[in-house]
């Protein structure tokens, strides 16, 4: 009876606990995500502004005036599937972009996953404590989820919600493993497939595939500490393959059109080829997970990425845990009761190396064999799981504080390393000339640039070091027995309760609260309203080109600006220029863009036509210096304006101050007209006058086998004699589906006029004289179908990149649908896993009731 009684009394202090964890993490991510949720205000920088946000205005859009999901967006790159330009397009907390304003979604969506991933941190390390019921057993679950839901990457790496989405589960899934391995069950089988699922849907390959590989690596050191039977691990490996395969099933509805898309892709279109960089973290980096963003971020080595900052650009921002954490996580690791403590160190060494890219041992090797993979770009991003290993440590330290276990000579040691910061940092304040911080790579002229407070980042280097040196005291001081005499555990843990929490939140707060008001998505681009004007023409029928790169200037318009408006500016200044997937509400349509899988439009921009007369001097293109080839392909894709830069950085400039500009070789002025120059917007806008319309009948082609050889053609026009005025290149050629051989005849085909444009389905009427074909300027995908007259029509691939219709002499009625055979058959995989997550939810429940 008393056994029972204490059970009773357990359950019911376990419920509490949950109970006070939820209500407190919920409170401080409404803290720190407050100006989403009650202020309008938004996020805005980098991929916000250039992907995110155009994408979900556009979908939303959408949305709200058809009720479906659009699949196609005609805005980029002459049309692309949706998830080409922003991936995942069904993962389902994401649906908050659907149903409320921006910001508001901005706010729900950080709260929904810091909730999510706190509080599953907490369950996780509540259960997994190997020591009775006492007391104070909440603290060290409480701060595993404090500092995972609220570390520096998830509120600095924000900038690309995926990244941030993808990472907040790795706690849940931990749990589900535990659950497991200690006693499989069916609903266990279901929460890890779910979980998987939500990962893979989340948008981050890159990590979800070092998750995965975590799991395993977790749910083997488990049994090989549990050391269950053979049958145990036999019932344990399938039931983890099961959650693998359930995961994939759910997330089929994502993950099989991506699979499509990347099947698609230039099979040559390597990110080295596209221009694309990789990013590597040196040990200045890594003093983020020490310094918080007070400080600012210190600058990188030979990086630059196209604008996302003005000054410095880095991908994550801060990996900021906080001195006392880190001093925790050393005594935690220092433990050898800690039976856990070998797996959490591999982890983080290993992790460490990967996030260090190219500055560490590892990823060195892995880039020189295979140079172009994708999933080491910016290999920053791996850090989630150092921080990870370090929150694991950090629960384990204070454990060992609430045990009173700490070993002295670790305490005296880590305490020393602390006053050593202090000393560094008080020194160059007291110095007139710390000229010698410039030996941090890369950061002579950033340390020099004043900010917030009139400090120097050297100036706030210094400051920062000395607070984090004294927080990282104080926290060895509690560890103390005489000093702990004086109070008790609870003061210890009270003491580093608020000196963890207060610096996460001023932190987070730091990064998720440096926002613009909503209204700065919804103010009009001038130069947008120029263009329409002048092109004189329905804004729909002609695109424009926006050739602004990563080596352009930031212009003077934003150069002469304060440093508090700086930023904002920028990202407003790209919008204005209409960089690539920002033209979303301009009315401007644009031939290119960014996309998740290179796109054949990308690839062939990057690679074969360029402006060539704008290579710098030195450079040469294998096809020659004209640039007659990108006319031709401005003309063939109804591209009426080009947007270049006025001048660039030269190789040894930066952003910001002291940068060195070189100005911009003209365009060939026999094939391009210069119709406006801006110095303040470092921009000029070209036009080309004769250009191919979006829609028009076409009477005379030239079969190609491939659209390689089409986009070869286009490429060597200045031989080849290519013109898409008067001809086009069709791929793949059926000749015994066509009523003739060849089509060469200069008359007349008829008209055709476009009568229906919306989001996934087009319709046309045409008039035909002759057999022609009925091209349209938008982007060639598999996904759209063709019916002529009610009847299914082929498809072709005009000039390699566009969509083309032969027709027969008569009257036409022409229906695109996009409708990918993909997408219809990853649903009905995700349906069927959907199906199988409720039958194990049902035979687990039915079981217990039994």
């Amino acid at each position: 009876m008393l056994a029972g009684a204490k059970v009773r009394a357990v359950d019911v202090r376990r419920t509490v606990d949950f109970s006070l964890a939820f209500l407190l993490y919920v409170l401080l991510a409404l803290a720190v995500d407050s100006p989403f949720l009650f202020f309008n205000q938004s996020l805005y920088l980098a991929d916000i502004t250039y992907n995110i946000e155009p994408a979900a205005r556009y979908m939303r859009a959408v949305w709200l005036q058809t009720g479906a999901v659009p699949l196609w967006n005609p805005d980029v790159l002459c049309g692309a599937p949706q998830w080409q330009l922003i991936w995942p397009l069904f993962y389902l907390p994401g649906q908050f972009f659907l149903f409320a304003p921006f910001p508001l979604a901005t706010g729900m969506f950080l709260l929904f996953h810091q909730v999510a991933a706190g509080l599953a941190g907490f369950v996780w390390q509540y259960r997994n404590q190997e020591i009775d019921w006492q007391p104070l057993r909440w603290f060290p679950p409480l701060l595993f989820g404090l500092v995972f839901m609220l570390s520096g990457y998830m509120a600095g790496s924000t900038i690309n919600l995926s990244l941030f989405a993808c990472a907040a589960w790795l706690p849940a899934a931990l749990l589900a493993i535990d659950s497991l391995t200690v006693k499989p069950r069916l609903w266990c089988v279901a929460l890890l497939g779910c979980l998987i699922g939500l990962q893979i849907t989340a948008g981050r390959p890159e990590i979800f595939l070092c998750s995965f590989l975590l799991y395993l690596a977790y749910a083997v050191f488990r049994i090989l500490r549990l050391r269950p039977s053979v049958h145990g691990v036999i019932t344990i490996a399938g039931s983890f393959v099961l959650a693998t395969v359930l995961g994939l099933l759910l997330s089929a509805v994502d993950l099989y059109p991506l699979a499509e898309l990347a099947g698609q892709a230039p099979p040559v279109g390597k990110l080295l080829t596209l221009g694309m960089n990789y990013w590597s973290a040196g040990w200045f980096d890594f003093l983020g997970l020490a310094l918080s963003q007070p400080v600012g971020p210190l600058a990188m080595t030979s990086y630059n990425f196209y604008p996302s900052y003005p000054g410095s650009s880095q991908y994550l921002t801060s990996m900021y845990v906080g001195p006392p954490v880190l001093t925790l996580a050393i005594c935690g690791l220092a433990d050898r009761g800690w039976n856990q403590r070998w797996f959490w160190l591999a982890i983080l060494v290993l992790f460490t190396a990967l996030s260090a890219g190219e500055f560490g041992p590892i990823l060195t090797y892995v880039h020189q064999a295979v140079p172009d993979q994708m999933a080491f770009r910016f290999p920053i991003k791996l850090s989630i799981f150092v921080i990870l290993a370090l929150a694991a440590s950090a629960a384990a330290g204070a454990r060992v504080l609430l045990d009173g276990g700490v070993n002295r000579m670790v305490l005296l040691s880590v305490g020393a390393l602390w006053f050593v910061s202090v000393v560094v940092g008080l020194i160059p304040l007291m110095l007139s000339d710390p000229s010698f911080l410039g030996l941090l790579p890369g950061s002579q002229s950033e340390l020099s640039t004043p900010g917030p407070w009139r400090l120097t980042r050297a100036s706030r280097l210094s400051v920062e070091l000395a607070l984090a040196g004294l927080a990282g005291i104080l926290t060895c001081l509690t560890f103390f027995p005489s000093i702990r005499r004086i109070g008790s555990k609870h003061l210890s843990v009270a003491v580093l309760g608020m000196l963890s929490g207060v610096l996460l939140i001023v932190n987070a707060t730091n990064h998720l609260w440096n926002t613009v008001d909503g209204s700065f998505f919804e103010s009009k681009s001038a130069l947008a309203e120029r263009l329409r004007k002048d092109a004189s023409v329905f804004q729909g029928q002609f695109r424009v080109m926006s050739l602004f790169g990563e080596s352009d200037l930031v212009p003077p318009v934003v150069r002469e600006l304060s440093a508090a408006k700086i930023d904002p500016a920028f990202m407003q200044y790209a919008r204005i220029v209409l960089m690539p997937n920002c033209s979303i509400g301009s009315g401007i349509i644009l031939s290119n863009g960014v996309s998740t899988v290179p796109s054949w439009q990308s690839y062939f921009l990057a690679t074969g036509l360029l402006p060539r007369s704008s290579l710098r001097t030195g450079s040469s293109h294998p096809a020659g210096d004209s640039d007659l080839p990108l006319l031709r392909y401005c003309q063939a894709s109804s591209t009426r304006y080009l947007l270049t830069s006025a001048a660039r950085r030269t190789d040894s400039g930066a952003f910001g101050d002291g940068q060195l500009a070189e100005p911009l070789p003209y365009l060939d002025g026999k094939l391009f007209k210069l119709v406006e120059e801006d110095a303040q917007l470092n921009l000029r806008i070209y036009r080309i006058d004769e250009l191919r319309p979006r829609v028009s009948l076409m009477s005379r082609f030239q079969a190609v086998g491939s659209r390689i050889e089409a986009l070869t053609l286009i490429n060597r026009c200045d031989g080849s004699g290519y013109d898409p005025l008067h001809e086009i290149l069709i791929s793949p050629l059926r000749r015994q589906k066509l009523g003739v051989e060849s089509i060469t005849a200069d008359t007349q085909a008829g008209t055709v006029k476009l009568t229906a444009d919306s989001a996934d389905r087009l319709c046309l009427s045409a008039e035909v004289n002759r057999p022609a074909f009925v091209v349209l300027t938008d982007s060639y995908n598999p996904g759209w179908k063709a019916y002529d007259n009610g009847k299914p029509a082929e498809v072709y691939q005009a000039d390699g990149l566009f969509m083309a219709v032969y027709v027969e002499p008569g009257r036409h009625e022409i229906l695109l649908v996009f409708k990918p055979d993909s997408l219809a058959f990853g649903g009905l995989l995700s349906q069927a896993g959907l199906l199988l997550t409720v039958l194990l939810l049902s035979t687990a429940a039915f079981k217990k009731l039994r």
